[in-house]
């Protein structure tokens, strides 16, 4: 064992010491980011790294420490301690659900931890909806990374963030918009029947929170587009929860309209955002929230989310939207991977910005034949999936377009750039790197693979599929 990598399994000893006043996000970025330096250096990818963190010590102690905090853990009530666990039990069991190589198994990596309370048994199936809540974990530890500035150390104290977050493309945060809410409701001040806060009973309890924000019907526009392109799981889930309540809203909204009918829309508002604080303060706030939501007649408000309407938010936010929903839909990634897809999407918008003002001829089939590739690049990164198994063989048809209609010599450099940071970097197999080569040498240029770059390895594909509920879905899908 060398010492950066005693220094990883410190982290992830500290993330489980109860005694240590962590929040759960502090716990998470400890234990995550371990864990991937950890199966780097298994898979000797070691560039980067100084001679003392390279020098070889003995490894002995921080295993006894680590095993003598995962039987002190054991029966712990933190919240932050038990995921750690889950995470590092799931972990063990299969590392290619959290992007991370077969050497970070029970039976290699963590072999040492084979006999204590966290070692999974590979004999059960696992809790899929507990490997799923993880992997949501594991992607909003990813995001805070990614995009540290859609995020702060403090809880969000109402709705409002979300509502931003939404407006600007940054679905990566309005995902959370559910769960956030989930875990205000559950709290037994506003439950004290503990009764859980989901389906249908999240709805009323949406509803009063968008009317606490300066959300509009017009924001339709954006969840509808958020619901269409979220993959599935929690940012589904966060989406369709926005657009029913804020549906649920001007439900109630129009029901106290034609209760009051003299009152300007402004004080219509101000009685539903009333109504919620007076249910907060019941004996038992959630159920009134719940009860209190009355509406009989559905307010139409499909002209707030056309095609025309939601194509037009998509080309103003498609830079945000596009490295957002990288973050959202691709799977089994590490955070090195999203950069680079990040990277790649930059590079993209790049390209497409060169061929728009260098447009020599509007009517050029072979110019807008290489402009809708570029374009569909970026659904392709928008739609995910795994790396090597969606996202490299989309790519490539695509690159193959471009080649196909002879860009001229300027052009090439984006080409060579996919090469090396995309399929070159997850793909590193001898044929495609000749087939690779003869094509662009025929257009006089190639960009060569940096040569001290490790090749990484790519796992196989293990996810199933994980059915959710979803409710209710959108009636408008665009492709």
């Amino acid at each position: 064992m060398n010492k950066y990598e005693r220094e990883q399994l410190q982290k992830i000893a500290k993330a489980l010491t109860s005694t240590e006043d962590l929040t759960q996000e502090a716990r998470l970025d400890l234990v995550f980011s371990a864990l991937f330096e950890l199966d780097k250096i298994q898979k000797g990818q070691l560039d980067g790294l100084s001679e003392e963190q390279l020098e070889e010590v003995f490894s002995g102690d921080i295993t006894k420490t680590l095993i003598a905090q995962i039987s002190a853990t054991k029966d712990t009530d933190n919240t932050g301690i038990k995921d750690v666990r889950s995470i590092l039990s799931n972990v063990m069991r299969n590392p290619w659900r959290f992007g991370l190589s077969g050497k970070m198994q029970l039976n290699s990596f963590f072999h040492p931890y084979a006999e204590t309370s966290i070692a999974p048994n590979l004999s059960e199936i696992a809790n899929e909806p507990e490997v799923s809540r993880l992997l949501v974990l594991k992607r909003n530890w990813i995001a805070r990374n990614i995009f540290p500035e859609q995020y702060s150390d403090k809880e969000p104290e109402n709705a409002q963030i979300f509502v931003d977050a939404l407006r600007k493309g940054d679905y990566a945060r309005a995902s959370e918009f559910a769960s956030w809410i989930c875990k205000k409701y559950s709290d037994p001040l506003l439950n004290p029947g503990r009764e859980l806060p989901a389906a249908d009973n999240l709805i009323p309890c949406a509803a009063y929170e968008l009317a606490q924000t300066d959300v509009r019907a017009e924001d339709l526009t954006a969840i509808v587009h958020f619901m269409d392109h979220a993959k599935d799981g929690d940012a589904l889930y966060s989406a369709t929860t926005m657009w029913s309540g804020l549906q649920s809203m001007h439900n109630r909204l129009w029901a106290l309209t034609k209760k009051y009918p003299e009152e300007h829309p402004q004080q219509i508002l101000q009685m539903m955002r009333a109504e919620h604080e007076e249910f907060l303060n019941k004996p038992n706030p959630f159920k009134s929230l719940i009860e209190g939501c009355d509406f009989v007649e559905v307010v139409d408000l499909s002209a707030h989310f056309t095609p025309d309407k939601i194509n037009a938010f998509a080309n103003q936010n498609r830079d945000s939207l596009t490295a957002n929903l990288i973050v959202l839909n691709t799977d089994e990634a590490t955070l090195q991977d999203i950069e680079v897809l990040v990277d790649i999407k930059n590079r993209i918008f790049e390209y497409i910005h060169y061929l728009e003002n260098h447009r020599s001829d509007k009517t050029s089939v072979t110019f807008n034949n290489r402009l809708n590739a570029a374009n569909e690049m970026l659904t392709v990164l928008q739609k995910g999936g795994t790396i090597k198994g969606d996202v490299i063989p989309a790519i490539k048809e695509q690159m193959a377009v471009i080649e196909k209609n002879k860009p001229g010599l300027a052009e090439l450099g984006f080409l060579g750039y996919l090469v090396e940071h995309l399929i070159d970097r997850f793909l590193p197999k001898p044929t495609m790197r000749k087939e690779t080569t003869k094509t662009l040498e025929e257009l006089q240029t190639f960009v060569e693979p940096k040569k001290d770059e490790p090749k990484r390895e790519q796992p196989e594909v293990q996810s199933k599929d994980i059915e959710m509920d979803v409710f209710p879905p959108s009636e408008v899908k665009l492709k």
